[in-house]
């Protein structure tokens, strides 16, 4: 498996990546970063339920649906979004691919010095709050595992344009930088990655 990192790029860039990722077959950790704010729709997601549309024109945000399912989520510069390319026969089932991938970003945190847990089906958490959040799309072959890691927390702009969901699990989320004080710098955390995912 080979790690790489595409820096930032645009949203439509990050789904055509992804896409040509899925197609290739090929084992790979890929990282990059968001060039805007973005709000990534879940293959299901009503956009009138989950996007406060005015705030995201008001304020650049774009929006855009991914491949897998899973609830709307924002990210942008300070997030880093990091996707597993791997074989569907790796795992016997789905929840043992979630529990294995969700551990090599526990270690990839551990590594950085953050003690990490994870929270099924598809969360990190330190100390009680959600640092990482993922999913996935299968087809007959091959799983894709992608995710965002917070390195700082925009807290306005993402409670801005994210309507509120009834049934939140957790009291609030974190980030790298209130785990350790500071960020570590870019490649400090992609060798950390490719530790954590015995890349």
């Amino acid at each position: 498996m080979f790690l790489t990192d595409q820096g930032f790029i645009s949203p439509e860039e990050g789904l055509e990546l992804e896409n040509n990722l899925l197609s290739e077959r090929k084992r790979s950790l890929t990282i990059y970063s968001r060039d805007r704010p973005v709000v990534s729709l879940g293959r299901f997601n009503p956009a009138n339920e989950y996007v406060d549309e005015d705030f995201a024109e008001r304020n650049s945000i774009t929006v855009i649906r991914r491949m897998s399912g899973g609830s709307a989520i924002y990210s942008d510069r300070d997030q880093l979004v990091f996707t597993l390319v791997t074989e569907r026969k790796a795992y016997r089932d789905k929840e043992e691919s979630y529990r294995t991938i969700c551990g090599y970003l526990v270690d990839t945190l551990r590594i950085l010095g953050i003690k990490a847990e994870y929270k099924p089906v598809n969360d990190v958490l330190v100390n009680g709050k959600k640092i990482s959040g993922c999913a996935q799309y299968r087809d007959r072959d091959t799983l894709l595992h992608h995710g965002t890691l917070i390195l700082k927390l925009n807290s306005d702009m993402m409670d801005g344009v994210l309507k509120p969901v009834k049934d939140r699990k957790y009291p609030g989320l974190t980030s790298v930088e209130e785990s350790l004080g500071y960020v570590p710098e870019r490649k400090e955390i992609l060798k950390a990655f490719g530790e954590g995912f015995r890349v």
